[in-house]
């Protein structure tokens, strides 16, 4: 009887485990209490005076006809255009379903949802994207100390590539 209940325990443990996936209405009602469209629309914000500045970078000690000013002038416009169009909620909502429910399961998304409803996950949301800022401006700081020792590196490798 030992043997006969200790081999169903071991088949039983041996055997994939599968969890329901997440329902359509699960995932949406998640993206919403996670202010995930206005999350998504708010990345677009902004972002024709970040390919402008990107690209007046980009030439800077250029010396440029007019034609080719007028053109980087347009561009940024059109890109931004482009860009807001393919990346639009309307694109990105099925995208984010449909990823959710190839990596979430249904007691995933219900976890998420009751956490997300709370004071703390709508302080979460609410914050992230202040953290999202203020790490990115502390990694732009770090670049230019990262970038010398890089280089440092690179031209160690090069004068003696045995070098540790």
């Amino acid at each position: 009887m030992f043997r006969k209940m200790f081999a169903t325990v071991v088949l039983a443990s041996c055997l994939p485990s599968y969890a329901a996936p997440p329902s359509d209405a699960s995932i949406e009602a998640l993206l919403k209490v996670t202010q995930a469209e206005r999350l998504s629309n708010n990345m677009m914000t902004g972002l024709q005076a970040n390919l402008r500045q990107s690209m007046a970078a980009a030439v800077q000690g250029k010396d440029l006809t007019v034609d080719q000013k007028r053109v980087l002038d347009e561009l940024p416009g059109k890109m931004a255009a482009l860009m807001q169009e393919q990346m639009s909620w309307a694109h990105m909502r099925p995208m984010y379903v449909q990823i959710y429910k190839n990596v979430y399961s249904q007691d995933d998304v219900d976890g998420m949802l009751a956490f997300y409803q709370t004071a703390a996950g709508q302080a979460l949301i609410e914050k992230a994207p202040l953290v999202m800022q203020m790490t990115l401006a502390q990694v732009q700081a770090m670049m230019p100390m990262l970038t010398e020792k890089l280089s440092s590196m690179m031209r160690q490798v090069v004068q003696d590539p045995h070098a540790p």
